[in-house]
């Protein structure tokens, strides 16, 4: 019996040192392939061309300049480090040619990030154009995007 008592503390912290990663390896976001690298905005617009840029990986999407900050700022939607939590719902739709991301919270809700005009839900739309170009629909115009 003592030496079930020794083992104590040592399961404690063992239990008590375990991370919150499991959330982020469990996010469920995987870009096919021919999506994979850094792709920057390519429109007529000013407003738009050069300051749209994403960025996807294995198991991840970055978007920079969609959405802004109170001040101006760009908006860096990290996907996987904002989204892991289990109450967020993440759907995609991938095609040999087109890769669809939904993104909303599990319980319906609509809200904004503070301080910026991001809100959920969202959706993106990317179609493969060429293996340079992606076809990016957006709210007020269509986006070229181009490989860098």
């Amino acid at each position: 019996m003592k030496r079930y008592y020794l083992l104590l503390p040592y399961l404690l912290v063992f239990v008590s040192c375990s991370t919150d990663n499991d959330a982020i390896e469990n996010l469920n976001i995987k870009p096919p392939n021919f999506i994979n690298g850094t792709w920057i905005s390519s429109s007529s617009d000013p407003e738009i061309d050069g300051k749209i840029t994403y960025t996807f990986s294995t198991n991840n999407v970055i978007e920079i300049g969609v959405f802004e900050r109170d001040n101006g700022a760009p908006f860096k939607v990290d996907y996987k480090f904002l989204f892991s939590s289990d109450k967020y719902l993440v759907e995609e739709e991938i095609t040999d040619d087109s890769y669809t991301l939904n993104l909303s919270y599990k319980s319906g809700e609509i809200a904004f990030f503070e301080d910026t005009n991001f809100r959920i839900p969202i959706s993106r739309k990317f179609i493969l154009v060429s293996e340079n170009l992606l076809a990016a629909p957006f709210p007020n115009s269509n986006v070229g995007l181009i490989k860098q």
